[in-house]
């Protein structure tokens, strides 16, 4: 081999070992870059780079052992033009190397994307589900996921009825007793307001509170919403009603509300301003839209809070000649219901009241407390005539083919309340057989089953239960429940349901009693005489 040629070679080695350098080198040092970043970490190692780090960090070793004699004979002769073209395979090689590493360092951040489009796809269309799946993806790819990826995983979580697992996360994301992160904060807090707008504790207040200031939400509806609910807990009507009018900003509806607020704090001026407002907001979407029904039956609302009542009659039944719908009908029946109401209070004569129920039965005779009103009336009633004209206007609805399942449970209950029981039950069964889904209906049943003189136990105590599963927060129904399982001798139970109901009810004479009763038969005399006193006390106060 001649000297020229050995020299050309080494010189065109050290050529190459150049564009070596850049193909292996540079990319070497952004990949370890690319690597150390936690957010990058899991992905880049799962989609198999670590092979490529392999490959590269062997060739770029073996050209450190001999950089230094190619640089040396560069120094030496510099390489002729056509030296260069015999690099081209190197830099194809280069060219071809760095598309590798493109494409695989960035398909990744491709398959996130479109898991983030897909999600976006199945949110719009309600797929929780699928919106779920996908954000899962996401997450268990990443060691170290985002906040928000986090939280909206949690919202998908709960709205596929994993509930427990989402709440999990969200008190991960917004602790009890430090700042978290401010959206979850945002649901927690309206969390705790859906459960506390009918009874608070000073717990629930305090951590809605915390919550709510650590949302950094302040001014959406609900937020504002929450916050008034919190002041008129803690006695602070002027906050409350600040935040109810910068909710009905966004929901003039409130405005109503509002105004109850003000009424509560002995502001009449306040109340009659704020509903005035509400009655020019509802005047100026009826005039856009004469045929607009919910506009009309906030206006007659609000008339009704001003004690302008033939107002509000005037308007409902303008609207119902314009364009009758069932939104409309239905509250028209609740109007007539309510002016029944207010008759009964201001000892108007029977024939009024029970003309106002009759016209509630025109426009909707579907309206299940016309027949808890008819009831209520018939016990009132002075006389057989009365009576019997409340009968026979059920008794028409049933021959018309009306709304016979309630008609069936008001002539029932007429009945029992006469004492006569076989009657009663033979129509409350009536009713239950044709519509199952009424749970006082239900309730009722299971009471008569249970106090028969052959009680029927098993079948009270199934319909029962049916009842409380439909609706577990009405006292009347545990009561009924309790009072079945006590009936049957199952004592600790009906104890345990008695108990519950004991701080919801007003009349607790009844239900004192009843649990003395229970620990008297489980034992306990201590706490039976402190409950036979306690009734005593409530007897003894009425």
């Amino acid at each position: 081999m001649s000297k020229g040629f050995a020299k050309q070679s080494l010189i065109l080695l050290a050529n190459i070992g150049d564009l070596m350098e850049f193909v292996f080198r540079a990319p070497f040092r952004s990949m370890k870059k690319y690597r150390r970043s936690s957010k990058n970490k899991s992905r880049f190692w799962n989609l198999a780079i670590l092979p490529l780090f392999c490959v590269t960090a062997a060739i770029s070793y073996s050209y450190s052992l001999f950089s230094s004699p190619w640089k040396s004979l560069k120094q030496v002769s510099s390489a002729k033009r056509r030296d260069m073209f015999l690099a081209i395979p190197a830099l194809v090689a280069m060219i071809s190397t760095g598309y590798v590493i493109i494409t695989v360092t960035s398909s990744s951040d491709a398959i996130e994307s479109r898991y983030r489009a897909k999600i976006r796809e199945a949110l719009a269309d309600k797929e929780f589900e699928k919106a779920n799946i996908y954000l899962s993806r996401i997450i268990n790819g990443n060691h170290d996921p985002s906040r928000e990826d986090l939280f909206s995983f949690a919202m998908t979580l709960s709205q596929t009825g994993n509930v427990d697992r989402a709440t999990a996360i969200l008190n991960e994301l917004a602790p009890d007793d430090q700042s978290g992160f401010s959206q979850a904060h945002t649901v927690k807090a309206l969390n705790i307001y859906s459960l506390i707008r009918e009874s608070a504790t000073p717990e629930m207040l305090a951590k809605m509170k915390w919550h709510l200031e650590n949302s950094h939400d302040r001014n959406s509806q609900e937020i504002n919403q929450a916050w008034a609910l919190y002041y008129m807990a803690v006695q602070q009507p002027e906050k409350a009603v600040s935040h109810m009018e910068q909710a009905a900003e966004i929901n003039p509806k409130l405005l109503l509300t509002a105004a109850d607020i003000y009424k509560s704090s002995n502001n009449s001026l306040g109340a009659k301003r704020t509903l005035r407002r509400a009655e020019e907001f509802f005047e100026r979407s009826l005039s856009k839209n004469p045929m607009d029904a919910d506009a009309r039956i906030w206006l007659a609302k609000t008339f009704v809070k001003l004690d302008e009542i033939k107002r509000a009659e005037r308007i409902l039944l303008a609207g119902d000649q314009i364009h009758s719908t069932p939104q409309l009908k239905r509250a028209i029946a609740e109007f007539y219901v309510m002016w029944h109401d207010l008759s009964v209070l201001e000892g108007a004569n029977y024939q009024l009241q029970l003309g106002s129920l009759q016209k509630a039965m025109e426009f909707d005779i579907d309206y299940a407390p016309i027949y808890e009103r008819l009831t209520r009336q018939y016990r009132r009633s002075d006389g057989q005539t009365n009576a019997a004209s409340i009968k026979s206007m059920l008794e028409s609805a049933i021959a018309n083919g009306q709304s016979t399942a309630l008609a069936h449970f008001a002539i029932g209950n007429m009945h029992w309340i006469q004492g006569e029981n076989d009657k009663a039950e033979w129509h409350i069964s009536q009713a239950y057989r044709i519509d199952n889904r009424l749970a006082a209906v239900g309730n009722n049943l299971a009471w008569l089953l249970a106090h028969k003189e052959e009680p029927e136990l098993e079948q009270a105590l199934k319909l029962a239960r049916a009842v409380v599963k439909q609706d577990s927060d009405k006292s009347s129904f545990r009561d009924t429940l309790a009072t079945v399982l006590m009936k049957r001798g199952e004592l600790e139970e009906a104890l345990v349901e008695f108990e519950k109901i004991l701080p919801q009810i007003v009349n607790t004479k009844p239900i004192h009693e009843k649990i003395s009763y229970l620990y008297t038969k489980l034992g306990n005399e201590d706490l039976a005489a402190l409950h036979h006193q306690l009734a005593v006390q409530v007897d003894q106060s009425e």
